[in-house]
């Protein structure tokens, strides 16, 4: 089965800088949420802790500073990425600021995509579709009238500098939500869905320069690149 990824609609986008022990996060992370909240007035401050600060800067955007990285994620980003190339670009400035981070240990772009269908099992059959090798016939460990059920597919490649991992995988997803008795004019909820989920985590590896760091072009030229040797690379 050839492998496209317009098949599929991009859940979630994470941007990930590492680098060494940032020890100015103790001082600086009152300053770091005060010019969030002046660049993005809707922030919210999700966790609180010495080592790690998250937020969420709006509806579709969560941040988190960390003491040896830093991310930005966005959700069901725009198609032509636009409004996350425009909030990594005041974000990543602000931290990086504070922190006086002069170096990168690593650089990671994870898109997660997603693909919808009415069953778990068809959800199962279409990664098989796409992975012939994960199927498997007759009776295994006394299991009487067995079938795949969310079957998951894994490999990582990696040079000296770049590297890429991908999982394809399927699962049913359940959100269940009790409702207090004394708030009867609230339904309960109890929903779910089955998704065939395509995990890729695109990455630079090596010691890079935060002036060489561009936050909106890494999003631009990696996605393109992804979305250009996907097939190929999952469909062998």
């Amino acid at each position: 089965m050839a492998f496209d990824i317009s098949d599929f609609k991009l859940q979630r986008l994470v941007v990930e800088i590492r680098y060494e022990p940032a020890f100015l996060l103790w001082d600086k992370a009152g300053s770091i949420g005060v010019e969030l909240r002046n660049r993005f007035p809707a922030t919210k401050v999700r966790i609180v802790q010495p080592n790690q600060q998250q937020f969420s800067l709006d509806k579709k955007f969560a941040a988190g500073v960390q003491f040896d990285r830093t991310f930005l994620q966005g959700v069901y980003p725009a198609h032509n990425l636009e409004d996350i190339r425009t909030t990594s670009e005041a974000f990543f400035p602000i931290v990086i600021g504070a922190l006086k981070i002069s170096d990168l240990s690593r650089i990671g772009l994870l898109g997660v995509y997603e693909k919808r269908f009415e069953s778990r099992e068809l959800a199962s059959e279409f990664v098989l579709k796409c992975q012939p090798s994960l199927r498997r016939g007759g009776k295994f460990f006394n299991v009487d009238g067995a079938k795949i059920l969310d079957p998951e597919f894994f490999l990582r490649w990696e040079g000296d500098t770049m590297g890429c991992s991908i999982k394809l995988h399927s699962l049913e997803q359940r959100i269940e939500v009790e409702v207090p008795a004394e708030l009867d004019d609230i339904q309960p909820i109890d929903t779910k869905r089955n998704v065939a989920l395509l995990e890729i985590d695109y990455y630079a590896h090596s010691s890079t320069p935060i002036s060489k760091f561009n936050a909106p072009a890494i999003i631009e030229n990696w996605v393109r690149i992804i979305r250009r040797d996907l097939g190929g690379f999952v469909g062998g």
